[in-house]
């Protein structure tokens, strides 16, 4: 397996070593959409948050010292659920955050339950994306908003390891695909490259 191949698929699914170190290069690359879901979330006391793709807990740890009744999180790796529960370990202690491993086509959470949801350069290795936004759409409250920020197609386009198991969108088949699920777009953020779509559910 070509070298690029071989760490598009840890961007996919972080887990051993290299996921582990690829997960904190991706730290570094998501500064700037961590900060557009920190100003755009709007959380509240009395909100249930759901993130999408933890990866090692980084911006669930910044977002802990806002105030929120509880947030959870799933990803789909085991490595990535281990370094992120130690990473907010005193947060889980509380019963304020709760980590599982878990996949976006299928979410293990009663109808309505979420007030807002956000995920963060996860939506390129969604399987079936009209599943996954529909489950989005179910777990989330009448007027409950989703936060999808992402890197644009054309963006993307630039990086040679986007083509090993990424699904590039333009912004347009978005917000196409998430308002035929239910989601309805309220606010469009865009700075050099990096997109943050705002949905609230019909």
């Amino acid at each position: 397996m070509k070298i690029t191949a071989f760490i598009a698929k840890k961007f996919a699914k972080p887990d051993g070593l290299t996921g582990v170190m690829v997960s904190y290069v991706m730290n570094q690359m998501n500064r700037k959409q961590y900060r557009m879901v920190e100003d755009h979330l709007a959380l509240s006391s009395q909100d249930t948050v759901l993130e999408v793709g933890f990866g090692n807990g980084t911006l669930i740890r910044r977002l802990s010292k806002q105030a929120f009744h509880q947030l959870y999180g799933i990803d789909i790796s085991d490595d990535m659920l281990a370094l992120a529960s130690k990473k907010n370990a005193s947060k889980i202690s509380e019963n304020r955050v709760i980590l599982t491993k878990g996949s976006v086509e299928q979410l293990a959470y009663k109808a309505d339950f979420f007030d807002k949801i956000y995920t963060v350069n996860t939506i390129y290795f969604w399987q079936d994306i009209s599943q996954c936004l529909s489950e989005v759409c179910r777990v989330l409250k009448k007027d409950g908003r989703f936060i999808n920020v992402l890197y644009d197609s054309d963006y993307l386009n630039k990086i040679p390891m986007t083509k090993y198991g990424f699904t590039l969108y333009t912004i347009d088949v978005l917000v196409a695909l998430a308002e035929a699920n239910g989601l309805a777009l309220s606010q469009t953020v865009q700075k050099k490259g990096a997109c943050c779509l705002i949905f609230e559910k019909k």
